[in-house]
């Protein structure tokens, strides 16, 4: 729980806590935030920490807006799952491959291009930029924090 900034003063505590989480949000370059309660102290701190999580934008059902943890082992799949929903969805490419000779996998599955961004499932391919970036399904795939294969590869002849 925050107590850091006001000594024993919860209200303090939570309105200081809010502060920073909206001063990391409003930021030129956006912060995601992500309010994760450990242990007993979350308990006592439940009010706070959901008034951070909204403050955020986390958007959790219920009254309780932020994850909770009571084990070690809850919260390091919480952070893993944290981590996974950043995993990137653009890949830069070595060589750079006419669009028409491109094929994208994802697992076993050849990805379809997209005609514009952002697309339902697919992939887009900047040539100038020498990138594929998912869109999606097939970007949320990747982000469900199982393991997956990405692999870029040329038509014969292209």
């Amino acid at each position: 729980m925050p107590n850091c900034a006001c000594e024993s003063d919860s209200e303090c505590e939570r309105s200081e806590a809010v502060a920073a989480v909206e001063a990391l949000r409003n930021r030129n370059v956006p912060i995601r935030v992500d309010v994760v309660g450990f242990g007993e102290s979350a308990d006592v701190a439940s009010e706070t920490l959901s008034a951070m999580a909204m403050a955020a934008g986390t958007d959790l059902p219920g009254d309780v807006k932020y994850f909770r943890a009571s084990t070690i082992e809850e919260l390091i799949a919480r952070l893993y799952q944290v981590a996974a929903g950043l995993a990137p969805c653009r890949f830069s490419l070595d060589d750079r491959p006419a669009p028409d000779d491109l094929v994208v996998h994802l697992d076993d599955t050849e990805v379809a291009a997209c005609e514009n961004a952002p697309c339902g499932a697919g992939y887009i391919y900047d040539t100038t930029q020498g990138t594929v970036e998912l869109y999606g399904a097939s970007c949320a795939a990747i982000r469900d924090g199982q393991c997956h294969q990405v692999w870029f590869e040329s038509r014969p002849g292209g």
